[in-house]
């Protein structure tokens, strides 16, 4: 009921004239597509019945590229969207072909979808589904076991072998225990435990011994038994369905959510997600109106064109919610754009260009057409301007040294300060006397001239230097 009221109100507000605020609005699903069950299957969003849409979904690989419809404005458009299968279609689709055996003989031989069967062992014979398997089959045991340097007699299994050993050890001063092997693989190590029986709590001493196997001969036996749906699913689940597969099952398939209207330039078959981005679509609501245009010789005419733009924003629980925001294109023609278009990118139209001044041309001349005649006291002021002008060029003529700037004078005669004061404190007075800093100044005199003096020694030397290695 509450999604019949949303899907309501959406078209409501949609067959009015746009406004200028935002609104959500339902997608309408594609067929064969129902609400699934995201909440038990984290990022599953529902299932799609590939059967059940007919001629409107085709798939990619694992993808299916279908559309859904969204009422704008009293019209239904369409919008391209694709689906990706979930982790979990793999086991559905396992169940399905477990109780629909005729599936497999509908399959071509030796395709990818008849392989995903056939490599795993499956077929069907008569009606069952029949699982075959390959086992090494011996005379007894197919690998024998032994300790080297500690038995010369070969055993059956580990666990026969340890124990037998132990006990063929033991004697009336120690008491041998099997502490078992790090495996069953050649070169694994075997560990025993020695106790004396008369002193029964005393330190086990250990020993160890390297594992020794012996392969025995063997015959491969191919047997061919009916499949349990057990083994079927757990099999079959755990691998990817294959291209051409998922349109044979007529079984509702779980999805990860929708792509609205994905980028058709990227191909959704390489499996990593995420493989594709949903992109903002526009939706025209009417015809392009023309603009008024205050310079028709100089300008294009512009007509707008109103619209919505649609920009996808599902929840977890909604899918397939979008958000509707009015929005006018701006076009240097009347065509309307087509719905659910994706670019107002529009081709200029072609400029004429004409020639004049050669022979057999018009004469040159400027359009003064639309320019403002000028008036008397723009005339006035013009003629004074050219007066000002003319006079300072005559000015700078007549004594050049008058218009040209003053430059400060520069010298390089350097002396040091003659006066010195002492130095007040007020925030502190009475309790700190001025402080006295004359006393220091035949040291500042004598650093002063240091350093005056080595730095146009470095500057001589840098220069002297930059001269020599320039040549």
């Amino acid at each position: 009921m509450k999604k019949f009221i949303a899907s309501l109100l959406s078209l409501v507000l949609f067959m009015v004239p746009p406004s200028s605020h935002a609104a959500y609005a339902q997608l309408k699903p594609p067929v064969g597509w129902a609400q699934g069950m995201g909440a038990a299957v984290p990022g599953q969003a529902g299932t799609f019945n590939y059967g059940a849409a007919a001629n409107g979904a085709t798939y990619k690989g694992t993808t299916v590229l279908t559309n859904a419809g969204l009422a704008v404005a009293g019209q239904l458009v369409t919008v391209p969207v694709s689906m990706r299968l979930a982790a979990n279609a793999a086991t559905v689709a396992a169940t399905y072909s477990f109780g629909n055996p005729w599936l497999f003989g509908a399959l071509t031989v030796g395709s990818l979808a008849y392989n995903y069967y056939k490599d795993s062992g499956y077929a069907v014979e008569n009606g069952v589904w029949m699982k075959k398997t390959t086992e090494k089959v011996c005379n007894g045991p197919c690998t024998l076991y032994s300790l080297q340097n500690l038995s010369p007699t070969w055993y059956g299994s580990v666990a026969e072998m340890g124990p037998a050993i132990a006990k063929a050890r033991s004697n009336a001063y120690a008491t041998v225990t099997f502490k078992g092997c790090d495996s069953e693989l050649s070169g694994a190590i075997c560990r025993f435990s020695q106790v004396d029986p008369n002193y029964p709590n005393s330190t086990p001493v250990l020993t160890t011994a390297t594992l020794s196997l012996q392969a025995q001969p063997s015959t491969l036996v191919t047997s061919n038994n009916p499949a349990t749906k057990s083994d079927f699913e757990t099999v079959l689940g755990a691998k990817a369905l294959p291209i051409g597969l998922p349109e044979k099952l007529n079984v509702p398939l779980p999805l990860m959510p929708p792509v609205f209207n994905p980028d058709p330039a990227i191909d959704p078959q390489p499996a990593p997600a995420p493989y594709q981005t949903p992109r903002p679509m526009w939706i025209p609501t009417g015809d392009p109106v023309l603009q008024p245009n205050p310079s028709p010789t100089t300008q294009p005419d512009v007509w707008k064109q109103p619209g919505v733009r649609v920009t996808p924003s599902p929840t977890e629980s909604d899918p397939w919610r979008v958000d509707l925001v009015p929005e006018e294109k701006s076009k240097n023609d009347p065509s309307p754009n087509p719905s659910g278009s994706t670019s107002t990118t529009t081709k200029p139209e072609p400029v004429e260009l004409k020639t004049c001044g050669l022979p057999d041309t018009p004469a040159c001349k400027i359009d003064e057409t639309g320019m403002p005649e000028q008036s008397a006291i723009d005339s006035k002021m013009d003629s004074k301007k050219a007066t000002d002008v003319y006079k300072e060029i005559q000015d700078m003529a007549a004594n050049p040294a008058a218009k040209l700037p003053v430059h400060p004078v520069i010298n390089w005669s350097f002396s040091l300060p003659t006066g010195c004061a002492m130095l007040p404190l007020p925030a502190f007075e009475p309790f700190i006397k001025p402080l006295d800093i004359c006393q220091f100044r035949p040291m500042f005199h004598d650093v002063m001239n240091i350093v005056w003096l080595f730095g146009g020694i470095f500057g001589a030397i840098s220069l002297f230097m930059k001269n020599a290695l320039s040549h």
